[in-house]
């Protein structure tokens, strides 16, 4: 083995000795079930809390917006002849050629 293997391997031993003696060394907790027994009180105050009962419901995304909107394209549309539209022979969306009839006049 060359020294460079032999000091990286050194080295990640000193660390797992290091480990197992900070882990041997501290303070072992277990959990517990019950509270634990009330200390003396030592002449202070019990600090006061406040507490709010908060009850579940449902999330409702919303966004507030303010802009204006522009159209993408814009057309005039004038009648020719006074009446009354009785119906619209295109749908809304819909495109239409030249020539053809787009609503029905009375």
């Amino acid at each position: 083995m060359t020294k460079a293997r032999w000091g990286s391997l050194g080295l990640a031993l000193l660390v797992v000795i290091l480990l197992v003696v900070w882990m041997v060394t501290g303070q072992v907790k277990t959990a517990s079930d019950k509270a634990p027994e009330p200390r003396g009180n030592d002449g202070r105050s019990l600090t006061r809390v406040q507490v709010e009962t908060l009850t579940a419901r449902m999330h409702e995304p919303s966004i507030l917006l303010q802009g204006q909107l522009e159209p993408w394209h814009s057309v005039a549309l004038s009648a020719q002849v006074s009446g009354t539209i009785e119906s619209l022979n295109v749908g809304l969306g819909e495109q239409v050629t030249g020539g053809g009839t787009g609503a029905d006049f009375r």
